[in-house]
């Protein structure tokens, strides 16, 4: 309710800036959807330090299953 909070070390000037106006208390003054869009950090396109991968895919089964297994069952 005070806003007190501290930021860690990683952070850039532009993002202590935006999370700063995201998190004043007055919400006359606190940013909007508009404003916090708006921001050059939030419009920048995300690009992941390193590929994570395919990934698993719901519903395909890609190894083999044995019809006993599935009479079984």
């Amino acid at each position: 309710m005070h806003a007190k909070y501290k930021f860690t070390c990683f952070l850039s000037n532009e993002v202590m800036s935006l999370i700063e106006h995201i998190l004043v208390p007055d919400p006359e003054l606190r940013y909007g959807l508009r404003q916090i869009t708006s921001n050059g950090w939030f419009r920048q396109k995300y690009v992941a330090a390193m590929s994570i991968g395919r990934g698993v895919r719901v519903g395909y089964e890609d190894t083999t299953v044995f019809s006993k297994v599935l009479q079984e069952m």
